[in-house]
């Protein structure tokens, strides 16, 4: 097992092995309310989601709601960037399963454009265009991850780390959306750029 491999495998696994941290938590309240909104229970449990966030320091000692924001959106990005890593370097396998090859491929494009909206969000969050950027978080944690979710279901893929990157991508990009809305709801830009709430 390679490097990469087993550093993706550790991360995710300390998501779920997370202890209670020293650190104060910052806005706990937000972080539950976000965990209990509908479009993050469908995904995963309100409890995890709560364990999740606490389990990245940046999430925890963000200050302000937009600090919130980056730090959901970041912990996005590297959580992505992590299990594509894993499915590149299962990729590189000789004599892989042709229907597992043909997954694994789906997933690796359907990260690709994840992280990429999910890069996009965090620059338009920082650049106060909350609009734009709630909409890049609704189309990360939607239709980019879908084609892998989607992909992985369709032949039965048991892989353990990606099917926990798909959720824990979802997540932090359904609760990014939620924060950036919430900021874009207080302040609306100029621009008309509308899109309905996702609950």
């Amino acid at each position: 097992m390679s490097l990469p491999i087993v550093q993706v495998v550790f991360f995710l696994f300390t998501l779920f092995s997370f202890s209670k941290s020293n650190i104060a938590i910052a806005d706990t309240p937000k972080l539950i309310e976000n965990c209990n909104r509908d479009n993050v229970k469908s995904v995963i449990d309100p409890d995890l989601c709560l364990k999740i966030l606490k389990s990245q320091e940046k999430i925890v000692s963000s200050t302000n709601q937009i600090d919130l924001a980056v730090a959901v959106i970041e912990s996005g990005i590297s959580n992505g960037t992590n299990t594509r890593t894993y499915i590149e370097n299962v990729l590189k396998k000789r004599n892989l399963d042709p229907n597992l090859k043909g997954v694994l491929q789906e997933c690796n494009s359907s990260y690709v454009s994840a992280i990429g909206s999910l890069q996009s969000a965090q620059g338009e969050a920082e650049a106060g265009e909350y609009q734009t950027s709630s909409y890049d978080l609704l189309i990360a944690s939607s239709d980019n991850i879908d084609q892998c979710r989607n992909a992985v279901a369709s032949k039965k893929i048991k892989d353990a780390t990606i099917l926990l990157g798909n959720k824990v991508l979802t997540l932090f990009g359904s609760i990014g959306y939620n924060v950036v809305y919430d900021l874009y709801i207080r302040s609306p830009p100029t621009s008309n750029f509308g899109h309905d709430r996702v609950n």
